[in-house]
């Protein structure tokens, strides 16, 4: 009766089906596609995964008190989950309702689903607060809320009692107040986005006492100010630190610890001080991006010791004196800004050693001298090359004559450059 009546409620003639449906016939409901049961009979799994479904979920879906797996996402639901009923799937272990659209707020029923290890709800229309009742969820390994309009909510500290918590979702939502330090106590996260919210005052350093974490998002939450805790340091096994688009003023040095690093986007905040030199032991390191903040004084050279790096992002900062001539060993660096900043002196013959480089952007500086004549050595991907707006004295004669690939070139009108066409401009 729970299936048929889902059946009509979600339109099911406009299912997607993958082979002989089944359904409404008189073949036991065991055989009827997307059904999995028992050896009672008891359905345990539905799979409806991107089948078409639409409308919303009627009541007598907790009827299936066995269900075990639900899969119901990448559909067209409407409406809100169904209460009381959907308290009664008390044997639920994996909940995706994620990329619908329904709405209303999650009840409180949902904490009678104790033994969920898995949930989804990202993607849909769900506002109100996040219930404090999912705190009984004490077997959840993943949770995923993002996406939503959980309008003006805090984080319930209920979720600090879920231990074996490894992955916590909660951005693209309207979340507000501190990020709490009860996070603390989930001492299994491995993975936490709080990204694109309203989350303010400072990181707290409980959060980096998780030191089983892989990936950290905290990116866009613009009244998140202060310090980046000194304990990042404890986080030996990070991949991926997301810190852009807030208000934080200082970097600490710390962060030279975190030696299994990847990739660090931290653009847009308020950087001070210098880049701390202990950036250059981050040897795993393949995306940098510390600009648009307000960084001074010099490029530490040792960047140039991460030789896989393949982004680097320095501009938009106060950063002063020469580009450091170790950069040239940065045999795998494929795009290397440092445009609107201070810097001075010449540029490094050094860099026509980036033979995959594609784009240098050098623009709006204090360079002076002549253009290496060594820029010819770099690679023929390049697709862009920018110097307008220093200092240069010449040296752009027979500069680009061989590189097909490039696109864009932008250099000062007083500078002459023999081989520049119309297709990749002069100045």
């Amino acid at each position: 009766h729970a299936l048929v009546t889902m059946y009509y409620n979600l339109r099911g003639e406009g299912w997607v089906f993958d082979s002989s449906d089944n359904w409404l016939t008189s073949t036991s409901h065991c055989d009827w596609e997307f059904v999995e049961c028992d050896e009672n009979g008891s359905v345990i799994s539905l799979n409806f995964r991107s089948k078409g479904l639409q409308g919303s979920l009627p009541a007598e879906i907790g009827n299936l008190s066995n269900l075990i797996e639900l899969h119901l996402e990448g559909n067209r639901l409407t409406g809100s989950l169904p209460t009381p009923s959907f308290g009664q799937l008390t044997k639920l272990r994996s909940l995706f309702l994620d990329e619908n659209r329904m709405k209303g707020s999650l009840p409180s029923h949902l904490g009678l689903l104790a033994d969920l290890e898995h949930a989804t709800f990202n993607n849909n229309l769900f506002t109100g607060q996040i219930p404090t009742a999912i705190g009984r969820w004490t077997s959840i390994r993943s949770l995923d809320l993002s996406a939503n309009s959980f309008a003006k909510s805090s984080i319930p500290t209920e979720i600090g009692n879920m231990h074996l918590l490894e992955s916590l979702d909660i951005a693209g939502n309207q979340l507000s107040s501190a990020i709490p330090s009860f996070l603390g106590t989930a001492t299994s996260l491995t993975r936490l986005s709080l990204s694109d919210n309203f989350l303010s005052s400072t990181i707290p350093t409980e959060l980096f006492s998780l030191t089983g974490l892989l990936n950290v998002n905290l990116h866009n939450n613009s009244y998140l100010v202060g310090h980046v805790p000194s304990e990042i340091g404890a986080l030996t096994q990070l991949i991926t630190l997301v810190l852009s688009e807030n208000r934080l003023d200082f970097l600490p040095s710390e962060i030279g610890s975190c030696s299994a690093l990847e990739f660090v986007y931290a653009h847009s905040n308020r950087f001070g001080k210098t880049i701390p030199t202990e950036v250059g032991n981050l040897v795993n390191l393949n995306q940098l991006g510390l600009d648009r903040n307000a960084f001074t004084g010099t490029i530490p050279s040792e960047i140039g010791a991460i030789e896989g790096l393949s982004m680097l992002y320095l501009n938009d900062n106060r950063i002063s004196h020469a580009i450091p001539s170790e950069f040239g060993r940065l045999s795998h660096l494929l795009k290397l800004q440092l445009s609107s900043n201070r810097l001075t002196s010449t540029i490094p013959a050094e860099l026509s050693n980036l033979k995959l480089v594609r784009n240098v952007n050098l623009t709006d500086n204090i360079l002076t001298g002549s253009v290496p004549s060594s820029l010819n050595m770099l690679g023929r991907r390049i697709s862009g090359i920018y110097l307008s707006s220093n200092n240069f004295s010449g040296g752009l004669e027979n500069l680009l004559c061989d590189y097909t690939s490039l696109k864009t070139f932008e250099a000062d009108c007083d500078l002459v450059c023999n081989c520049c066409t119309t297709s990749v401009g002069s100045c």
